[in-house]
């Protein structure tokens, strides 16, 4: 059979990429390189094509793919100096194993494209990131909301060493929940916070926990192989999760706060005040703490419900025994605010910046000390 001058082969090699995610990267590349020797062998033009777009191939994910090269030998061939060929092919591949999608409009192929592109460049640029030392840790100070005494941190992950600039959480933690890639993300941050902070005294460690970290069935053995290699106590440790992230899948949650419990390791509840009307499920749960969702700090000078409401999810908290911390308290007036309707703790530009360890080492060791010596007295 000819197709625009070309001849189908009899050995027709075949790609299977499972839904999820690929296994082996080296693997799907090895299959790549064979597929360019089936096709145009010693052909150095649809190498040097290919070479660019080798790595998005390997990463693509969610679908079962069916490559035949009887299609490769037309697709993989330039025409009219257009380099998305092999995209379109697999595009028509997810076409084909979700037929029952909404027809698209006229270029909308090429914005999917680009933005699938994207979503895949920076998934690779993470992995290679974690590989390659690029990524860090800064810690922001949780206060006491009378003494201002530095209790306790918040890990967060940045990313000052990538090869391109540094870009902000906000650009990349979507993209690694999304990929999956957060569960080692959030790893590489509590094993690093573990282990800077684990001589400092008294003072604990708050760290963010994902939903794709909590549903992973090796999670709590994850945890306290971090907390033996690096010897950090389990009790100065605060693990941070959303109400949202709870209710999701209460009986897998309830399993996992109470096993880590029993080690001596604190659960506390993010963005709490957001979702107040779903509190009465978490009497159940055994939290520590609660922090305030930011947009209603971030009101409550100027806007008498978000006042109303902070007053009343504070009251909650009390009554069910839970420590109260208000995170993003930026100004002296929120300061007063907060202390004045019951926040315990307080955290935001105002009472310091995230820092890296070296940067704040000194402040945190000195509070620890101050600590130590007044439990003493």
């Amino acid at each position: 059979m000819q197709r625009n001058g070309g001849q189908r082969g009899r050995n027709t090699p075949i790609i299977f990429v499972l839904g999820g995610g690929i296994a082996s990267g080296a693997a799907i590349l090895a299959l790549l390189f064979s597929i360019l020797r089936t096709v145009a062998p010693g052909d150095d033009a649809v190498a040097a094509m290919l070479a660019p777009r080798i790595v998005d191939i390997a990463i693509l994910t969610g679908v079962l793919v069916l490559l035949v090269t009887g299609m490769c030998l037309h697709a993989l061939r330039p025409a009219t100096g257009s380099g998305g060929h092999v995209r379109r092919l697999f595009r028509q591949a997810d076409r084909a194993a979700a037929p029952t999608q909404p027809a698209r409009g006229i270029g909308d192929d090429d914005v999917t494209d680009a933005a699938r592109a994207g979503r895949q460049q920076l998934d690779a640029e993470i992995r290679c990131g974690l590989i390659n030392g690029e990524f860090d840790v800064a810690y922001q100070p949780i206060c006491h909301a009378t003494t201002h005494e530095v209790e306790a941190v918040e890990a967060l992950v940045r990313w000052p060493r990538r090869p391109d600039g540094e870009l902000g959480p906000d650009a990349f933690i979507g993209a690694a929940d999304s990929s999956g890639i957060i569960h080692r993300l959030g790893l590489f941050v509590l094993q690093r916070a573990c282990s800077d902070m684990a001589d400092l005294e008294a003072v604990r460690l708050h760290v963010n926990i994902s939903p794709v970290q909590f549903r992973h069935p090796e999670f709590e053995a994850q945890v306290q192989s971090i907390l033996d290699e690096t010897g950090f106590p389990a009790h100065r440790l605060e693990l941070e999760i959303t109400e949202r992230h709870i209710l999701e899948n209460a009986e897998r949650a309830r399993a996992v706060i109470m096993s880590l419990a029993a080690r001596g390791i604190g659960f506390a509840l993010d963005d709490f005040g957001a979702g107040v009307s779903g509190i009465g499920h978490l009497q159940r749960f055994g939290l520590r703490r609660v922090k305030i969702d930011r947009a209603l700090v971030a009101t409550i000078g100027s806007d008498p419900q978000a006042g109303a409401l902070l007053t009343g999810a504070i009251s909650i908290a009390h009554a069910l025994s839970l420590s109260v911390v208000a995170e993003g308290v930026e100004t002296e007036d929120q300061e007063k605010l907060l202390r004045l309707v019951g926040c315990d703790l307080l955290q935001g530009y105002r009472f310091g910046r995230p820092a890296y360890f070296g940067d704040i080492a000194g402040r945190l060791g000195g509070a620890a000390n101050d600590r130590q010596v007044a439990a003493q007295a």
